[in-house]
């Protein structure tokens, strides 16, 4: 059984302001699609996804009368996120944290039937964590764009260099090759995504327009070439999807001709991706300079055709292109840095560092066994 005490409702309805937690300036203001609650109830699911320029975690779920509901947690610095069944995983600016479900199946606290706790932190300093995800191996992998490399989190070390592409002659603090995104496979490390084959500091950002590509891992092999400032890799039905975030679009690279076929335009920066069935949905974000590159292409084309750019969740049916649900934020962030889906979840929550929820919430492991072990002689005697 998990408690959590002293929780109180606050903010707009369906936001919850648990109890001890740090201020922020003020909760989310946000408007979504009339079927955006639908469409998380039909693929039993909830999105998880983290804002700044104040760090948020939030989940944006579905209360009991079937609207949606979102949860807020300030976590300093959050930036991607990753989950798979009770597993949650976070990164912030010079830390990696892994969440865990306190609730058992079926069990609710407080109208919620998924409670995530922080149970560990790796420190990793500032080396510009990009994708993360749990290994088969159960070690965390992150793309290190600071040491364009594929890392592993680390018990002893800041991190564990698992890849770097062949072109990279050092592993140096120097950003040369920008490495902005990873995927798995059967949870075995395989695409990286490079913004340029480019080994000398902060060289990337010269070979923004074409310089990019996707790497292999197991053999070192281009996958796709050509490209401008591809990001978030994700294999999903066959199919090896990616946002290029310079030009605004998401995509697919085609298998025979290895070349990026797009399917929707994101109004904005699109940051991170996840999918779900036929479903794309991507983080897109209004300040196209948080890429760290100055004026991008996508920026001429949204004043071009007088669009404005969004701070946006995009639900996208990627049989026809067409962006079908959409949550956006009006107010409180500027930035959608990471984002995944929890499948399962209906209305998530988190367990904070500050305040007194981390304390009180107890979630306890089976007994494995009733009875002392030790020796009869190595108990002592109580005196009569």
């Amino acid at each position: 059984m998990v408690r959590i005490r002293d929780a109180r409702k606050g903010g707009r309805p369906g936001m919850v302001r648990p109890a001890g937690t740090a201020a922020m300036t003020g909760p989310l203001a946000v408007s979504h699609s009339d079927g955006f609650s639908g469409w998380l109830s039909d693929h039993d699911l909830s999105i998880a996804f983290t804002t700044a320029p104040e760090g948020r975690i939030v989940f944006a779920g579905r209360a009991a009368n079937g609207t949606v509901s979102l949860f807020e947690r300030p976590f300093a610095g959050a930036a991607a996120l990753w989950s798979q069944g009770d597993t949650l995983l976070a990164a912030t600016d010079f830390q990696i944290w892994r969440f865990d479900n306190a609730l058992a199946d079926g069990e609710v606290a407080d109208g919620y039937d998924r409670l995530y706790v922080p149970q560990a932190a790796y420190t990793t300093g500032e080396v510009g964590a990009g994708d993360l995800a749990l290994a088969r191996n159960g070690s965390i992998v992150f793309a290190c764009g600071l040491f364009n490399c594929l890392a592993a989190a680390s018990e002893a070390f800041s991190f564990a260099p698992l890849w770097r592409p062949h072109f990279i002659s050092d592993l140096v603090p120097e950003d040369r090759c920008h490495v902005s995104g990873m995927a798995l496979v059967d949870g075995v490390p395989r695409a990286v995504t490079v913004t340029a084959r480019a080994d000398a500091a902060g060289a990337w950002k010269a070979e923004i327009m074409g310089g990019g590509a996707v790497f292999d891992v197991q053999t070192d092999a281009v996958v796709a070439e050509g490209l401008s400032m591809p990001t978030a890799p994700r294999f999903h039905r066959d199919r090896l999807w990616l946002l290029e975030a310079a030009t605004g679009w998401l995509g697919f690279i085609d298998p025979q001709s290895r070349r990026f076929e797009r399917v929707t335009f994101c109004p904005g920066l699109p940051r991170t991706l996840d999918l779900r069935g036929d479903y794309a949905v991507c983080a897109v974000s209004p300040d196209t300079a948080r890429a760290g590159a100055g004026a991008l292409p996508v920026d001429d084309l949204l004043a071009r055709h007088s669009i404005p750019p969004q701070c946006a969740i995009l639900i996208v049916d990627t049989r026809t292109g067409q962006v079908a649900e959409w949550l956006q934020i009006d107010d409180g962030a500027d930035d959608i840095a990471g984002l995944s889906l929890l499948a399962g979840a209906c209305r998530p929550a988190a367990i904070g560092m500050d305040g007194s929820d981390v304390r009180r919430v107890l979630s306890i492991a089976p007994e494995t066994r009733r009875r002392s072990t030790l020796p009869a002689d190595a108990v002592p005697a109580v005196a009569s």
